[in-house]
């Protein structure tokens, strides 16, 4: 309930929230069924474990820079896919 109510307050719908926390009670219990019968460290798999992707707490105030040729064909290669 709290994490349902914690969505909710961070501005998701009421029904997507009640979706996220059933989603989440049916892993937890399929998970604890592979652990009883597998050990404590079984299931892992069928947790989300998606990387972090990093990201400034406060806007930078210039835009940065690339320093050299290679850095800037990077960087517009990565614009490039964005548009």
């Amino acid at each position: 309930m709290f994490g349902r109510k914690a969505l909710e307050a961070l501005g998701t719908s009421e029904n997507t929230a009640y979706s996220i926390a059933e989603d989440v009670r049916q892993r937890d219990e399929d998970r604890l069924h592979v652990q009883m019968a597998e050990g404590i460290l079984a299931g892992r798999h069928l947790l989300f474990n998606k990387p972090v992707t990093p990201e400034p707490l406060l806007k930078p105030a210039r835009q940065g820079k690339a320093l050299d040729k290679a850095t800037k064909d990077q960087i517009d290669a990565g614009e490039e896919m964005d548009n």
